[in-house]
């Protein structure tokens, strides 16, 4: 009630003094306190007029017309307050805003460049740079912020991909090694990272290196030179090998043209293909729902084939460790079998025709027939204990 009647006599006083600021400024807070913008906003408007460079007063109408989504006002008292304050970052981040909006991309740089001079160390700021210069084509200054993020957020992951996307272009070859390298700091079970290492180790030829990181990623994903096109460590057959395996995989059921196994197939991929990269997932494909022995040696047969005879002995004994002590006696066999064929690491493929010969039958299924394998069995257990 007391409100109510100060705000009339104030109401009273403004209509004799139109220009009294002690009263406009008593009837904005009363206004405010009620909750009537658009009385507040009115009275604000009127003490411009008299205060024309008060930034509060600016400040004040801004929020209001940010409210009522009035851009074209709050473009104009943005830049008025830029104009008595030309170091006012709060302004500039507002008009940012109105910039980007109107598309106005020259306006947008030249606000952030600026507040970036005052703030050198703004993140965001850099972020916003760095998506303009990538409108304009401007990588020099992309990657030059860019570097300096990474100065500020040294383990930023997006911030080394972008750079590293950069410097791959350019042709940087010891840039990028050492940012995938910085990469594989932060994560070190980044398989990516690890594998665009093993295509620089191989333009270094850095063999060493190349097997290391090769042996690391199958550790991560054992399946990973099955099911990820992008391994290049394939060593093809000559053509006059390949022709003999070719007809060594002619199976009497393919000869009455009865339908071949999945494993049939697959093998025939693993030799008769001119690219295994770009077949090995369909080999997968094949291979979903067989039974795990055979599964498992056609995947130990395509490492050992594409010169990763190791990784076959290693995916093959932990496959081994996996059979329960009551398994088919045959199944134990078999991958003992198939570690001596890995661990002699030929270049051929004739000694897993012997092995397949002797131990599957035609439903690709491992045989139940009594297998003369006894004492290659005993002698790799032996091996092992030791």
């Amino acid at each position: 009630m007391k409100l109510e009647k100060r705000k009339k006599v104030l109401e009273k006083n403004l209509e004799i003094e139109p220009l009294n600021v002690r009263v406009i400024n008593a009837l904005i807070k009363i206004a405010e306190e009620e909750g009537d913008e658009t009385r507040r906003k009115e009275l604000l408007e009127k003490m411009l007029l008299l205060k024309p460079n008060n930034v509060r007063i600016m400040s004040n109408l801004i929020k209001i017309v940010r409210e009522e989504g009035d851009k074209a006002r709050l473009k104009e008292l943005s830049e008025r307050i830029l104009e008595i304050y030309p170091n006012n970052i709060k302004a500039m981040i507002g008009l940012i805003g109105i910039a980007k909006e109107e598309g106005d991309i020259a306006r947008e740089k030249e606000l952030n460049e600026r507040i970036l001079e005052l703030e050198p160390d703004n993140v965001k700021i850099m972020s916003n740079l760095i998506r303009i210069a990538n409108i304009e084509g401007n990588v020099a200054r992309k990657k030059q912020l860019l570097e300096r993020q990474l100065e500020l957020n040294p383990n930023n992951m997006i911030t080394i991909s972008n750079l590293i996307r950069i410097v791959r272009k350019e042709g940087d070859l010891a840039r990028e090694k050492e940012l995938h390298e910085k990469m594989l700091q932060i994560d070190p079970n980044n398989v990516r990272a690890m594998n665009n290492l093993v295509r620089i180790a191989r333009q270094e030829r850095d063999k060493e290196r190349e097997e290391q990181l090769i042996e690391r990623v199958l550790e991560i994903d054992s399946n990973y030179a099955v099911s990820d096109t992008k391994y290049e460590n394939i060593k093809p057959l000559s053509q006059t090998d390949r022709q003999e395996l070719e007809e060594k995989m002619l199976s009497e059921a393919e000869k009455e043209n009865v339908e071949e196994t999945p494993v049939d197939k697959a093998r025939k991929i693993i030799y008769g293909s001119q690219d295994i990269i770009a077949d090995a997932e369909k080999i997968k494909e094949i291979l979903e729902g067989e039974e795990e022995t055979s599964k498992q040696l056609v995947i130990a047969e395509l490492y050992y084939h594409t010169g990763l005879a190791a990784r076959a002995e290693k995916s093959l004994k932990a496959y081994k460790k996996t059979l329960d002590k009551d398994a088919n006696q045959n199944e134990m066999r078999l991958i003992n079998k198939a570690l001596e064929i890995t661990r002699n690491n030929k270049p051929k493929g004739f000694e897993w025709e012997e092995l397949w010969d002797k131990v599957m039958n035609k439903e690709g299924k491992v045989a139940n027939e009594k297998l003369d394998l006894d004492k290659e069995d005993s002698r790799l257990d032996r091996e092992e204990e030791r």
